[in-house]
Formats: C-alpha cells, sequence, structure tokens
C-alpha cells in the first residue's frame, strides 16, 4: 500500500485510512510505500511524507509510486542515499530487471478480470507483473475503481494458476538494487522483437458470457469524526456555530472523543477557543492548517490516546510554528521522541 498526503486525507476520514490503521496494517506485514506529500514527484515530497510516516510509528518506507507516473530523474540519487531500492512508474507493460530502471518500473492497472489475465500471463521469460490498484473500491475516484468482486476473482485466478505475488518492497530477493540502479534511465517507448507467448494456465479463464452490474451504496456512520473551526474568532467549545463536521450536521465535538476524531483549524487568523466541558477529550489528529494564524485552547486541553509520542515543527524549519501559550508567546519546535 502506497500513502499520499494529498487532497482530503487529513479531512476526509469517510475515504481514507487513520494513520493507527496504516500502522496495524504494517505491523501485519503488510508494505507501506511512499506517494508523496502533495502529490508531488519531488524528492522533498517524498522525504516529508516519509517523516509523516515516522511520526506515527509507520516503519520507513523503501519503495516510492511516482505521482501521476511523472519520474523525477534527477532525484534518483537522493532516492539511494535516503535507503530507498525502487519505484513504480506507469508504461503499461510488464518489468524487464535487465533493461528498466529500478526507479522507475514499468507497471499496469486493469478494472476487469479479462484484460487483468492478459496482463499477468506476460510473467514469462524473466518478465515481472506490476500491477497497481488505486482502491478496492475507490467510491471518490470511480474512474480508477476495481468493485471487490472482481478484485477477489483476481486473487482466485492468481492462486489457482500458481502465481508468486509479492509486494514491491521484495523485489530485492530477486533483483540486486545496487546493480540495478546503475541501468540507463527506463525506455518510454518498447516493442518487443518477437511476439510475447504468455505463460500457460493450470485454470484457464473463460470468460461469461454477460457483464455483471454492480451497485455501491456509501454508508456513512451516524456521529461525526472530523470537525473543523470554522472562523477566526474566540468562542466556546461547546458553541455548535462555530464547527463544521464530515455529516454536515450543527454540533460540536461532545463527549469524552473518540479514536477515530479529528479537530482541524486552518484560517489564515488565529483563534482561541475554551473548553467548557470539564472533561478530556479522545482524538486521532489535531491539525493546525499549513499557513493558519495559530490556535489557543484554554480550561482542559484534549488528549491525544494512545500517547506514544508528540511533535510540533519537528523538521526543525521555524517557519510555520504557530503554537501559542494564553500569553501569546509561541512555542518553540519539539518533540517528546527519539526515533
Amino acid at each position: 500500500m502506497l500513502v499520499c498526503d494529498f487532497d482530503s486525507f487529513r479531512t476526509g476520514r469517510d475515504w481514507y485510512m487513520t494513520w493507527r490503521q496504516m500502522k496495524a496494517m504494517a505491523d501485519g506485514g503488510l508494505e507501506i510505500g511512499n506517494h508523496s506529500a502533495g502529490h508531488s514527484s519531488g524528492l522533498n515530497a517524498m522525504l516529508t511524507m516519509e517523516d509523516e510516516l515516522a511520526a506515527n510509528h509507520v516503519p520507513k518506507p523503501t519503495t516510492i509510486a511516482w505521482a501521476l507516473g511523472s519520474v523525477n530523474v534527477d532525484g534518483y540519487p537522493g532516492l539511494v542515499e535516503h535507503g530507498y531500492n525502487f519505484a513504480r512508474g506507469s508504461y503499461n507493460r510488464p518489468y524487464r530487471p535487465k533493461v528498466d530502471h529500478p526507479f522507475d518500473i514499468p507497471s499496469m492497472a486493469s478494472y476487469n478480470l479479462p484484460d487483468f489475465v492478459k496482463m499477468v500471463r506476460q510473467a514469462v521469460s524473466g518478465r515481472i507483473v506490476v500491477i497497481c490498484y488505486d482502491d478496492v473500491p475507490d467510491m471518490k475516484h470511480p474512474p480508477c475503481s476495481v468493485e471487490s468482486t472482481v478484485f477477489k476473482e483476481m486473487m482466485q485466478y492468481l492462486k489457482d494458476n500458481n502465481h508468486k505475488v509479492i509486494a514491491l518492497r521484495d523485489l530485492a530477493e530477486f533483483v540486486d538494487p545496487a546493480k540495478a540502479a546503475k541501468l540507463p534511465a527506463t525506455a518510454k517507448e518498447f516493442k518487443e522483437s518477437a511476439p510475447v507467448v504468455l505463460a500457460e494456465e493450470v485454470k484457464p479463464y473463460a470468460s461469461p458470457g454477460n457483464t455483471a452490474v454492480s451497485t455501491v451504496t456509501v454508508v456513512k456512520g451516524s456521529q461525526p469524526t472530523a470537525f473543523t473551526w470554522g472562523d477566526a474568532v474566540v468562542g466556546n467549545w461547546s458553541d455548535a456555530s462555530r464547527w463544521s463536521n464530515n455529516l454536515a450536521t450543527g454540533s460540536f465535538p461532545a463527549g469524552a472523543g473518540q479514536p477515530n476524531n479529528m479537530l482541524s483549524y486552518s484560517q489564515r487568523g488565529s483563534c482561541a477557543i475554551k473548553i467548557d466541558p470539564n472533561s478530556e477529550f479522545l482524538l486521532n489528529q489535531f491539525i493546525l492548517g499549513e499557513g493558519c494564524g495559530g490556535m489557543t485552547l484554554g480550561g482542559n486541553s484534549p488528549a491525544v490516546s494512545p500517547a506514544a509520542a508528540a511533535r510540533y515543527a519537528y523538521t526543525m524549519a521555524g517557519d510555520d510554528c504557530n503554537l501559542h501559550n494564553n500569553e501569546g508567546l509561541p512555542a518553540s519546535p519539539f518533540r517528546t521522541d527519539d526515533w
């Protein structure tokens, strides 16, 4: 799985996974790769995403996916320096490890079973087929979506025909990243010198006589999870008119909070909030948007649980330090961890 901090990633909890969920998947053995901060192909965007993953206890990635297939050849030396081994490009053809550069690995995308079968059967004669999925299903970006039933059929086909499926990072078992990094840049155009003989099928795919149509229904939770303080004004925590949320209901972050709650503020001006309900508040993320004027919290402060670590302006750049106390004094960059 490749992670990108872009668009409504921080606020769209109806659509995107939380850091806690990603960490749990990494702990379970799934690869978490780097797809940049801001959906950009610059090296700094990759390193920023790497910092975000580290801040949330997700292991350091060793693979990336170029945003929109826009390969940054000038960034190759920086990727090597920071411990990256492979990067996925596009091209819609198999990867040839002895020819294609490991930081521009050709990949394919398929949204139906017949095309998928044609693609994976090209994994012959030393070729590796790299398949890209946006989401299963991707209800926010329907053109990139693969239905869950279709995905299961794809995986069953791989199993029935004895295909070996690995994560991108695990290419290192078959391809020496250091040697491969000396290859010339991947050619944009490539034509086989002879017709490709497709892999034999143990259990051949039989095309059905009709096409199934699936309907996806979005089921929203009954309680809002993402709350945004709307204006650069002084106000009380319990004033519902000051908040907006992901369900478009008029409410404030009530009760003791939930592990998937998110609070955010991104206005240019500053604001001060008095937390008048006399209790702590459990949340997943507390976000001060880029360029915001800062937030001052009075009363009981929200509690993040489990509180494994806290960081503020931890890249030490100091350009967007917008956290202040009640006297208006700015907080210095800090971190409570050492990893």
